[in-house]
């Protein structure tokens, strides 16, 4: 019956499948998943102000229990966000990087193709 020493609350967090499968090693899709999380309610009391028990109603004490958890996964996901813009910052430096380049391989390659075919020209009009 107890599973640990420390009280739990469930609470439904939102992931994609890529997150999902990257052990999986399959293809990643962008569709969203809800997954269950688990919460210690010493790690939301940490995140929000913690619950008085001498609130004067229970269904307050509820509501604010509500209000806590929710505060925890608005963290949780502004901190995922905050990760993924960042790697996409970085992404998008990455790119640009490979493809100057890119550009910079084609303008050598066409200087060498016309210079090898005004040679072959020059060596056809002496032979």
């Amino acid at each position: 019956m107890i599973q640990s020493a420390v009280p739990t609350i469930d609470i439904w967090r939102l992931t994609t499948v890529e997150n999902e499968q990257n052990n999986s090693s399959t293809t990643p899709s962008t569709s969203n998943i809800c997954q269950k999380d688990t919460l210690n309610v010493s790690e939301r009391a940490t995140i929000a102000s913690p619950v008085s028990s001498n609130e004067s109603t229970p269904g307050k004490q509820k509501l604010k229990v509500m209000i806590q958890d929710k505060e925890y996964v608005i963290t949780k996901q502004r901190k995922q966000i905050k990760k993924i813009q960042t790697q996409n910052r970085r992404l998008k430096k990455k790119i640009k990087q490979l493809e100057d380049a890119l550009r910079e391989l084609q303008e050598k390659y066409l200087k060498q193709t016309e210079e090898v075919s005004t040679l072959k020209n020059t060596l056809q009009k002496t032979g």
